[in-house]
């Protein structure tokens, strides 16, 4: 089984510290100006891509060097990985469908609106600053940070938090029924790719994994 690349306490603490702020303090104090949603969304992407690649920039240069080094094994994994995630999302959407059809997707919404509203920028946010960021932080800082510690609580808490984070902001819209459904649906996705960092070794297989996922998903929705 391929060795994690060692991610720092500095990093760690600054990934961390950041990503509390990012997450509890920004959204609101950018609420307190004159902007739109759209431009909100699109400021929280790109200073959630910046602040994270400051943060682990020896992480993501060492993985980055590990993967060129081991470019097929990284190649073979996210073929892999993507092709899982495609077949798991797939039959869990048809189990969804077929169950409960009346439910629908918000945060697909929420991105039509927001490519609707500035269509270069929430596409590069959504297909490129996105993906980087949420592989640094639940790849990186939870998933790389917990196994150390406990294989099981690095499964669970990044996979976990990554479905709970595409969620959040919809739970008072949603019934906690269809809460659940939405939280289930982001499951494979997180699923595979700590799959895909885990048997490949380095965090660039799930980053590429992320940024073809989220393309595919633009492209459906138009």
């Amino acid at each position: 089984m391929p060795m994690f690349t060692k991610i720092s306490n500095k990093e760690l603490f600054w990934g961390g510290l950041y990503a509390l702020i990012s997450t509890f303090a920004l959204p609101t104090l950018l609420e307190h100006f004159s902007l739109s949603d759209s431009s909100i969304n699109c400021i929280l992407f790109v200073s959630n891509f910046l602040f994270m690649c400051l943060a682990l920039h020896g992480f993501l240069r060492k993985n980055l060097k590990n993967a060129a080094k081991k470019w097929a094994q990284t190649l073979l994994w996210f073929i892999l990985g993507l092709a899982l995630y495609f077949l798991s999302t797939g039959v869990l959407q048809y189990l969804v469908n077929a169950l409960f059809p009346s439910f629908s997707n918000l945060n697909d919404g929420h991105v039509n609106a927001q490519l609707d509203a500035a269509p270069v920028l929430a596409t590069v946010s959504v297909a490129f600053l996105a993906p980087v960021a949420e592989e640094l932080l639940y790849r990186g800082l939870l998933f790389r940070g917990l196994y150390s510690s406990s294989c099981a609580a690095a499964w669970c808490v990044s996979a976990g938090l990554f479905s709970l984070s595409h969620v959040l902001g919809y739970l008072g819209l949603y019934g906690p029924e269809h809460a659940l459904i939405a939280f289930v649906l982001y499951l494979p996705a997180g699923t595979c790719l700590n799959l895909a960092y885990r048997k490949s070794g380095n965090i660039i297989t799930p980053m590429l994994m992320h940024i073809a996922i989220n393309i595919t998903g633009l492209v459906l929705m138009r």
